[in-house]
């Protein structure tokens, strides 16, 4: 596997079906952001789902010597790491690079976007 290939495996795009479910979900809300707040911080517990709409989220791991960039995210793609999936704290910072907007919603709610089912009534 190549490394564009693993990129766009590690961090994946939303379709414009999906996002369109993200957009419509009962769960979700709508962020503002603004440019240099944190949004998720390294040591957070279940922290949300950010689906950006608009703008820019950087993504950024603490746990080295000094902060290193690991992504950033643009529209259609969405900030989270392992500890939305395992309950452990969050391992990065989510900082707003730009102004914009993100929908937020919980972890269940974006796993059941992703895998076809938006609106699983167990979770709603």
């Amino acid at each position: 596997m190549n490394e564009k290939e693993l990129l766009d495996v590690a961090f994946p795009k939303l379709s414009e079906a999906q996002m369109a479910a993200v957009e419509q979900h009962p769960l979700m809300e709508i962020r503002k952001m603004h440019a240099g707040d944190k949004l998720i911080a390294a040591s957070d517990r279940n922290p949300n789902f950010l689906v950006v709409k608009t703008g820019e989220i950087e993504i950024v791991d603490v746990s080295g010597e000094r902060p290193t960039t690991v992504k950033f995210h643009r529209h259609s793609e969405f900030a989270g790491d392992v500890a939305q999936v395992t309950g452990s704290p969050s391992i990065v910072n989510a900082i707003a690079r730009t102004d914009g907007e993100a929908y937020e919603l919980p972890a269940e709610a974006l796993r059941d976007i992703v895998n076809g089912q938006p609106t699983s009534p167990a979770r709603v």
